[in-house]
Parts: C-alpha cells; sequence; structure tokens
C-alpha cells in the first residue's frame, strides 16, 4: 500500500502542491486527473523523489520513503515514466533498459539485471532495435522502451506521466495491456493522463486536484459526474470527452 498524507510543494508563494492525500491499495490501476497546471506532474515528482516535498508524508507499506532520494525509491519499488521522455538517446535501447535495472538493484544485482534486461527487451518485443541508439527510433517505439526501463526496476507501484501521448492505437492497447498485468501481478498503478478515454476504460479510481488541491476522489463515473470536476475541466480550455 502506497500512502501519501498531506504531501504539499511550494515554491516561493505558489503552492504547486496543497496537501494532497492518497490511499493507494495493492492490484488497483488509479487515475491522476485535472487541467493543465493542476500540480499532476509535480505530486508524480514528489512521490518519485525527483523532487523534495515541503511538507507531507509518503509511506510504502510500513517504511517511510519522505526523505530518501529517487534512487533509495526505486529500489524500495517505486518506478516512473516521464512526461517528456528522460532516455538517454546517445545510449542504445539495451543501456537505457540496463540502467532502470541497475538503478533499482545496486552494483552487487549486476548479474540479475542482465537478465531482467534480455526478458524485457524480449516482452516488450525491441529485439530488432536493441542495439540502436534511441535518439534514432520513432516516437512509439521510445516510449515502448522507457515503459520497458520503468518495469526494469521490478516496481510494486509505476507512476506514468502522460504515457499515451503521442501512441498509436495499437500502441495505446499495448500500454494498457502492461498496466493491468502489473495490477494483476498485486502492483500498483499511478497514471496522469489527458486522454480520457484511456482513463476511463483503465483506472478503477481517480483523483482529481485543481490548482494543486484535491477535489475530487472517486470512482470514474463518480468523478466525472462530480459538479466541481465539471467546473475544473469546462470552466477553462480543458474538456472531459
Amino acid at each position: 500500500m502506497l500512502n501519501v498524507e498531506k504531501l504539499s510543494v511550494f515554491y516561493g508563494g505558489v503552492k504547486a502542491l496543497n496537501e494532497l492525500s492518497m490511499r493507494l491499495e495493492p492490484s488497483r490501476i488509479y487515475g491522476l486527473i485535472g487541467p493543465n497546471g493542476a500540480g499532476k506532474s509535480t505530486a508524480i515528482n514528489a512521490i518519485s523523489g525527483a523532487i523534495r516535498p515541503t511538507a507531507g508524508s509518503i509511506r510504502l507499506r510500513d517504511r517511510d520513503l519522505t526523505a530518501q532520494v529517487a534512487h533509495e525509491r526505486a529500489r524500495a519499488g517505486i518506478g516512473r515514466t516521464f512526461q517528456n521522455l528522460a532516455l538517454f538517446q546517445s545510449m542504445t535501447v539495451y543501456e537505457n533498459i540496463a540502467c532502470g535495472a541497475l538503478h533499482a538493484r545496486g552494483a552487487a544485482g549486476r548479474g540479475d539485471a542482465a537478465t531482467a534486461v534480455d526478458r524485457l527487451i524480449e516482452e516488450f518485443g525491441l529485439e530488432a532495435v536493441r542495439d540502436r541508439h534511441t535518439k534514432a527510433l520513432p516516437l512509439g517505439i521510445r516510449k515502448r522502451v522507457e515503459l520497458a526501463r520503468a518495469f526494469a526496476s521490478n516496481p510494486s507501484v509505476l507512476l506514468l506521466d502522460e504515457p499515451a501521448a503521442g501512441l498509436t492505437p495499437e500502441d495505446m492497447e499495448d500500454l494498457k495491456r502492461r498496466v493491468q498485468g502489473l495490477r494483476d501481478a498485486g502492483g500498483i498503478a499511478l497514471i496522469v493522463e489527458h486522454h480520457m478515454g484511456l482513463v476511463m476504460s483503465l483506472c478503477e479510481h481517480l483523483y482529481v486536484l485543481e490548482f494543486g488541491k484535491l477535489i475530487a476522489s472517486g470512482s470514474p463515473q463518480q468523478v466525472v459526474a462530480d459538479p466541481l470536476v465539471q467546473a475544473a475541466y469546462f470552466g477553462g480550455d480543458d474538456e472531459i470527452e
């Protein structure tokens, strides 16, 4: 179980995230949605350790991760993808995925990491591009490489920041299958996404942010019918599709 309690990120007087609380249970897929600038990516960054929260706590099972840095959280079981692909473009597909495996295991786990990388390259259908540099690959394949790198850390919690952006319908179905596989194996997925079709078909529980504050929580059907959520989306440039 992942418990996020009153998590806040302030930049001077700007409250990018303001006392966000979430309780994420194993074998579930969650969505974190909201208009542009609501604080969704800030939440993912704070949970993963990419940024340090101003206040609040993060606990995975009985372990307090609040003061831990990103690689320590990865070893505790938190994996992630990025809104803007964070692949090493001058490195090969194999090397990028290996970075994810070693990041979570450390130098002592090199043997296990190599085995995991070979398995993931096969599972994700990346054999043909294994030794190619990622900068030369199409977006859909680069997205698949980043997802494989996230899985290489063997996460019990997977944070996905806008994973559907730029994907073909076929790639999106592949993404759904892999996230559902993580859930079926007992893992937790938290997805930040603007593609409401994907959110509604994949997520079992939604949290909604506006201006850094949680304004709604519940099943997808409950959330999209909530007047506060409707106002947050239809009051600006965003719409619930």
